[in-house]
């Protein structure tokens, strides 16, 4: 992962190798970029690739997405893009607010467990990934927004996911919030059933 000019970047035609004592590690870098938006060009785009993607599993709410959000503006929230390396075109996004500012989004439809409720928190929202990407994208996403939240001493991050993701948020290190397996109709999720997760940075 490589830090440049406020983005995190993977660069694809090079390998890095480090050796220590009991083993050798390899990793292949990635050919796309993941960065912070910044400008209005860039947030209009993060809108079409979100009614791309959330039109693609939910038909109904494409244009509700396709929409501006004012809430992308606000001072909570932080945007995050991923975009292909060769043809620039966006491929994913995610939305992160953190609860410095005041409650989380989340917290609209329940109540957080009582040891995290005075903790520094984030949310993720709106993440989305362009239909048929090839790319792990969604995990180079949370791996900035985990990133992110060490830079800004933020200890946890929440997120509803509905079914047909759960197995992609577990994989990656998320865990029921509740410990029971609830599922939990959300106001900014459309009301839609949504299993509540956390991930410990």
């Amino acid at each position: 992962l490589e830090a440049a000019g406020g983005t995190a970047s993977w660069r694809d035609k090079s390998r890095w190798r480090a050796v220590d004592h009991h083993q050798e590690v390899s990793a292949e870098l990635l050919p796309f970029t993941v960065g912070i938006v910044e400008s209005e060009a860039q947030l209009a785009r993060v809108q079409a690739l979100r009614a791309a993607a959330y039109g693609h599993h939910l038909p109904e709410y494409a244009s509700k997405f396709a929409r501006p959000d004012p809430m992308d503006r606000l001072a909570a929230m932080t945007v995050f893009y991923a975009q292909d390396k060769d043809t620039g075109r966006m491929i994913g996004t995610a939305r992160l607010q953190t609860n410095l500012h005041g409650p989380l989004q989340i917290e609209a439809s329940l109540e957080l467990p009582p040891h995290r409720r005075h903790s520094l928190l984030c949310e993720v929202t709106r993440l989305a990934v362009l239909p048929g990407c090839p790319y792990p994208v969604r995990l180079a996403l949370v791996k900035a927004i985990h990133l992110f939240c060490i830079a800004n001493q933020i200890g946890g991050i929440v997120v509803g996911s509905r079914r047909s993701l759960l197995r992609q948020y577990l994989n990656i290190g998320f865990d029921c919030l509740y410990g029971d397996n609830r599922m939990v109709p959300l106001a900014h999720g459309s009301g839609l059933e949504h299993r509540i997760l956390f991930r410990d940075t």
